[in-house]
């Protein structure tokens, strides 16, 4: 069984361990892109505008608190319909070429971090999605690094169903717009 860290493989299990038991701060990239027929305008609205990114999936809602400025509340849907409480998002932040938003969910160790890169065309678009997961394994981890996959299965695979939940959202903005411009004519 080969392990993930830190951007790097590791074919055995002691390897992976010593470099657990070397850091305290771990962390795991995933990229994909995704090919828009829209302006590269629209989507940079889209992407900057966190109720449009991340709630045209339906599954999440965000709320902005009075006196929060970056930080909001965000909100998933059950299977029931209840709003639970799920964490908190920080963002658009800008510097330089890349725009991130900053999610820390609750009860979760691993703080993610989801990037944008836009690339435009005429009216194709690129969209490179960075997400990036981090979490601080402590003094626990380093004692008994064996726990530190457990750990991170659970955030790994939130991260790919956030990668999914974001590609599927500019999709269905995408459709959208799609629909306006046939409307017009």
């Amino acid at each position: 069984m080969a392990y993930r860290c830190c951007d790097t493989d590791f074919n055995k299990k002691e390897e992976f361990f010593r470099h657990v038991k070397s850091n305290d701060l771990h962390f795991l990239t995933f990229s994909d892109r995704v090919e828009l027929e829209m302006n590269r305008d629209y989507v940079s609205k889209v992407i900057t505008n966190p109720n449009l990114l991340f709630t045209a999936s339906g599954k999440i809602s965000i709320v902005k608190k009075e006196k929060e400025d970056v930080s909001k509340s965000v909100f998933v849907r059950n299977d029931a319909g209840d709003r639970i409480s799920f964490g908190r998002i920080k963002g658009p932040i800008f510097d330089g070429q890349l725009l991130t938003y900053e999610m820390k969910i609750n009860g979760n160790p691993a703080t993610y971090k989801v990037s944008f890169r836009l690339l435009g065309r005429g009216d194709v678009t690129y969209v490179t999605i960075i997400n990036r997961m981090e979490a601080k394994v402590g003094i626990l981890g380093k004692a008994m690094p064996w726990l530190v996959p457990k750990v991170v299965k659970g955030p790994a695979r939130f991260a790919d169903i956030l990668n999914d939940m974001i590609k599927s959202s500019l999709s269905e903005v995408q459709e959208v717009v799609s629909r306006k411009t046939i409307e017009r004519s």
